[in-house]
Parts: structure tokens; C-alpha cells; sequence
């Protein structure tokens, strides 16, 4: 028999059960939570995320199937591997591993699929996507949105609308790749 006799399995299942509540206590404290109404983060889902059918992730092809040729392509060196730097009139898209990382659209004839595109208003786009916290950024209001996978959780990336005048000057989706 044991030192301790029974007393020790009773022990052991004691232990056992404080550490399990104790880890399912840190795993919920720690978990990370969303919330859309918080001012500090404002989110999109990741639906919402393309523009002219183009999203992060799209491949070359796919971005040439849509759009066309581009006006320029320059080869770059993108996170430490090959790249493109794609270039249409008003838009400049930034691939790496044959997949879009970074969309920049600064002039008009590109809408997101719920119709925001350069030109719309700083009220259609709260309309559209909510209300989102407005920083000031090299002299200009942005306004950023966080991306929701289609499970709830933050992907990494986010959506950057820059306004001038309260009209967007400046759309940019951007993956967090490096």
C-alpha cells in the first residue's frame, strides 16, 4: 500500500481537476475577442474584402483574367523571395508567391463588391461597412477595418480607406506578410 493510503488518489484527482480549471480559466482570459462594436477595432468580413473580383490571395492569371494586361510589371524582391509589382492605371497590386498581398487603388473605376470605391462619400462608406475609429495619417482621415475570416476569426489583414475632403482618396488592402 501507498504512504498515503487513499489519500493520495484523492490527491491526485484534486490536482487534476483544479490544473483543468485552472487552463480552461487562462485559455478563455487569453482567448482573443471580437468585437465589432468596439470603437478601437472595426471589422469586415472577409467577403467584403475584393474589388473588382480581386482579393488578397488572388494569382496573376486570376488578376489578368479580370483586368487585363497591366501597364507595367516589375520584378521585386518581396519577404525574401521573388515578386510582382503589378501596375494599372490607378491601381498597383504587390504579389508574392504568385499571390496578392497588398492591393492599392487610387483611382476611380474600381469598387469594392457593396459599390465603395475612390469618389464615394465618407457617409456611404460607414453605411456600408460601419462606422470605423478616424486617425489622421499623413495629413489625411483613414479609417481602418480588420478582416473576419468567415469563422469570426482576425485574419491578417485589413482594409485602409483614405479620405480627403470626406471622399475616399485612396483604398488599400493590405496582408500583413511580412
Amino acid at each position: 500500500m501507498c504512504k498515503y493510503g487513499k489519500y493520495e488518489m484523492v490527491d491526485k484527482r484534486r490536482l487534476f481537476i483544479l490544473f483543468s480549471i485552472l487552463f480552461f480559466v487562462i485559455a478563455i482570459t487569453c482567448a482573443p475577442e471580437i468585437d465589432a462594436g468596439d470603437n478601437h477595432v472595426s471589422t469586415i468580413p472577409s467577403a467584403e474584402f475584393a474589388i473588382e473580383g480581386i482579393s488578397i490571395g488572388s494569382t496573376y492569371k486570376e488578376i489578368t483574367d479580370r483586368l487585363g494586361e497591366p501597364v507595367k510589371v516589375v520584378k521585386e524582391i518581396i519577404t525574401g523571395g521573388p515578386g510582382l509589382l503589378v501596375y494599372y492605371d490607378g491601381m498597383e497590386i504587390v504579389i508574392s508567391a504568385d499571390e496578392a498581398v497588398n492591393i492599392r487603388i487610387t483611382g476611380k473605376g474600381y469598387r469594392m463588391k457593396n459599390g465603395i470605391e475612390v469618389g464615394s462619400s465618407m457617409q456611404y462608406v460607414f453605411n456600408e461597412l460601419g462606422k470605423a475609429e478616424i486617425t489622421l495619417h499623413n495629413g489625411r482621415d483613414t479609417a481602418r477595418y480588420t478582416v473576419l475570416t468567415p469563422q469570426g476569426y482576425y485574419a491578417d489583414a485589413e482594409l485602409i480607406i483614405y479620405f480627403k475632403d470626406d471622399t475616399v482618396d485612396e483604398i488599400v488592402f493590405y496582408f500583413a506578410y511580412v
